[in-house]
C-alpha cells in the first residue's frame, strides 16, 4: 500500500493499487487516475484531499473505490471545490463510495462516471454556485444507493441523480441516520422512475411512504429518510437514564438493555401501560417496525416486582404463595 503523495510538480497521480491518505493535502491542480487498474482510495481518520478536480487520464479505464468511515467527527473526508470552476469526480470505470465525508461545490459540482455508480455509505453533498448543474451521473450504466446521508440540491434543470438512458437509480439505506435528497431523478435528460429497494420503505416530510418503483418526479427536491419507529424507555418510579432507540424499516434490533433501577425492587419487562395492563417486551427483546408504523412512537415503562420474603419458623410454604 502506497500514501497519496505529490509529484515534484505538486501534482498527485494514482494508478492501479492501494493509496492510504495519512495526512490531510490542498492539492492546486487536479488529481489524475492513470491506467486499467482498478484504484483503491483510504481516507484516514480526520485527514481531508483538498483539490478541485479528480479526473480520469484521457486513456484510463480504471474503477475508483473510496473507503472510511461513515461517520463521525474524525471521518476523512475529500472536498472538490474551487473558485469559479466546475469541480468533478470524474471516473471512466466504475465508482464506488464506501464512507467518509464528501463534499463537491463549485459553478458545476459533479460526480460522473462511465460505468456504475454505487454509495453504500458515507456524507456525500453537492452544490451549485452561480446558477450551474450539481448532478451525481453514471452516463452510459446505473446508480445505486445502498446507504449514506446523500444531498445534491441545484435547481439546474439537468441536476440530480442521473443514470443512462438504459440503466436504474436505485435507493435504499443501511441506518437510521441515512437520508436522501436530489433536485431531479433522470435518465438521460428525461425523468424516470427510481425504484426503492426491496425491503425498504422512505419516507418524506409529510410522512409520505415510497417504495417499489416510484412515479417520475414523485420525489423531486423531496428529503427521503427510512421508515423508523422511536422507541422511548420509562424509569416508572426507577431511577436513571436511557437514551431513545431508532428501530428502522427492515433492520430488526433489540431493545436497549435495561439501566434503570429501584430501591427493594428487581426489573421484571417492560409494558407500553404503566401498570402492565398493555402489550409486554422481555428486556433486550428483538423487535422490528411494520410498513404502518409511519410517525410512531413506543414508549415502554420498566415493569418492577418486590420480592417477599418468607421466614417459615419451622413451617413449610404453601405452594399457593407467590
Amino acid at each position: 500500500m502506497s500514501t497519496v503523495s505529490a509529484d515534484s510538480d505538486g501534482s498527485i497521480t494514482l494508478s492501479g493499487g492501494w493509496y492510504y491518505l495519512d495526512q490531510s493535502k490542498n492539492v492546486s491542480a487536479s488529481i489524475s487516475l492513470s491506467g486499467s487498474e482498478d484504484i483503491h482510495l483510504i481516507l484516514g481518520d480526520g485527514y481531508e484531499l483538498l483539490t478541485p478536480m479528480i479526473q480520469s487520464e484521457q486513456d484510463s479505464t480504471a474503477s475508483l473505490t473510496i473507503y472510511a468511515q461513515s461517520s463521525g467527527n474524525s471521518v476523512g473526508k475529500i472536498t472538490l471545490e474551487g473558485d469559479s470552476l466546475s469541480c468533478d469526480m470524474t471516473v471512466t470505470g466504475d465508482i464506488t463510495i464506501n464512507g467518509g465525508d464528501i463534499t463537491v461545490s463549485g459553478d458545476a459540482a459533479m460526480i460522473t462516471s462511465n460505468g456504475d455508480i454505487t454509495i453504500n455509505n458515507g456524507n456525500i453533498s453537492l452544490s451549485n454556485q452561480n446558477g450551474g448543474p450539481a448532478y451525481i451521473q453514471s452516463q452510459g450504466s446505473s446508480v445505486t444507493i445502498n446507504g449514506g446521508q446523500i444531498t445534491v440540491n441545484s435547481q439546474y434543470q439537468q441536476s440530480g441523480i442521473i443514470c443512462g438512458n438504459n440503466g436504474t437509480i436505485t435507493l435504499g439505506y443501511t441506518n437510521a441516520d441515512d437520508f436522501i435528497q436530489a433536485a431531479h431523478y433522470l435518465a438521460g435528460s428525461s425523468a424516470t422512475t427510481p425504484i426503492i429497494a426491496s425491503e425498504d420503505i422512505f419516507v418524506d416530510d409529510s410522512n409520505n411512504k415510497y417504495s417499489g418503483t416510484l412515479a417520475a418526479g414523485s420525489i423531486d427536491g423531496k428529503k427521503l429518510v427510512p421508515l423508523s419507529i422511536t422507541v422511548k424507555f420509562e424509569a416508572n418510579n426507577g431511577t436513571g437514564t436511557m437514551s431513545d432507540q431508532t428501530i428502522v424499516y427492515g433492520i430488526p434490533k433489540t431493545l436497549t438493555e435495561n439501566a434503570f433501577n429501584r430501591d427493594d425492587y428487581i426489573f421484571e419487562n417492560w409494558n407500553t401501560g404503566t401498570n402492565g395492563d398493555g402489550d409486554s417486551y422481555e428486556d433486550k427483546e428483538e423487535i422490528k417496525c411494520e410498513s404502518n408504523d409511519v410517525g410512531k412512537t413506543l414508549t415502554l415503562y420498566a415493569q418492577w416486582l418486590r420480592p417477599i420474603t418468607y421466614i417459615l419458623n419451622g413451617g413449610t410454604n404453601s405452594s399457593s404463595n407467590p
